[in-house]
């Protein structure tokens, strides 16, 4: 994994209270700034946690709520890898907080996380871990990756987001892809491409082109547009005379379309 590369003032950001950091949002938001370090900061308390590999397609707000229950370490036991997707965790706990984390790509800038507080315990003695709950809910607040922020006593009930095990073998961009899928249907579609050509670009989702005609799959060097049906006639001659060649949502056509326009004909 790589380090996180943030300025002094991103990472002063991590030990503010909450009042200066309302304060600081009010005369200088940058949503920029703070949603790298809301993007990084699982990596620092992955660094800080104790680690281990667990089952590709388990989930941290499950992680987290066991080593509540039995510790960092026994919790990681319960969710060792069975399968043929093992992935790196960690879980860290302050008092009745814990946090667990898990890489999605290779160098750790996008990952799952849950922070879960066991809100069974008030009073004085736990003041330290909701204070901690709360700040970390702000820092973390502007990430796109699967994130949980819970308490223990609605953590079984907080729908999980879609969380995919980690494939190897296939790009770190195509890995990213893959955790962003929206359902079964759009991860299928992917899957399909990368069992034809594992080594195929990556393509990008969800791209508007020309006059703000939406795209599905795509891929953007090689002008390759997939039409699964929503294209319009006009969207579909508007890109065509972009320079784009439109598709048909079938796997081979895709990867022959896409193959042909690098230059490589044979997958």
């Amino acid at each position: 994994m790589q380090h996180a590369h943030l300025s002094p003032k991103a990472v002063d950001r991590l030990t503010r209270t909450g009042l200066d950091s309302l304060v600081e949002w009010i005369n200088e938001p940058d949503p920029d700034a703070r949603a790298e370090v809301a993007s990084w900061l699982p990596l620092m308390l992955m660094a800080a946690g104790q680690q281990g590999q667990i089952d590709g397609a388990a989930d941290p707000a499950a992680l987290a709520q066991a080593s509540l229950a039995s510790g960092p370490a026994a919790a990681l036991e319960t969710y060792a890898p069975h399968g043929d997707s093992p992935g790196l965790a960690s879980v860290y706990t302050h008092g009745t907080l814990a946090v667990a984390a898990q890489p999605i790509n290779n160098d750790g800038s996008r990952s799952r996380i849950a922070v879960v507080l066991d809100d069974a315990q008030v009073g004085l003695a736990e003041s330290d871990a909701w204070r901690a709950w709360l700040h970390l809910s702000n820092l973390l607040a502007l990430r796109t990756d699967p994130t949980v922020i819970s308490v223990a006593s609605a953590a079984a009930a907080t729908p999980t987001a879609d969380l995919q095990p980690v494939v190897e073998d296939v790009s770190v961009e195509w890995q990213a892809l893959r955790a962003d899928a929206i359902d079964e249907d759009e991860l299928a579609r992917l899957d399909a491409l990368l069992a034809l050509d594992p080594t195929l670009p990556a393509t990008v989702l969800g791209e508007e082109v020309g006059d703000g005609v939406p795209l599905g799959l795509a891929w953007l060097e090689e002008r390759v547009a997939v039409d699964d049906g929503d294209l319009q006639e006009d969207e579909r001659s508007s890109l065509e005379e972009l320079g784009w060649r439109v598709v048909p949502a079938e796997p081979a056509t895709i990867c022959a379309a896409v193959r042909e326009a690098t230059g490589v004909k044979e997958y």
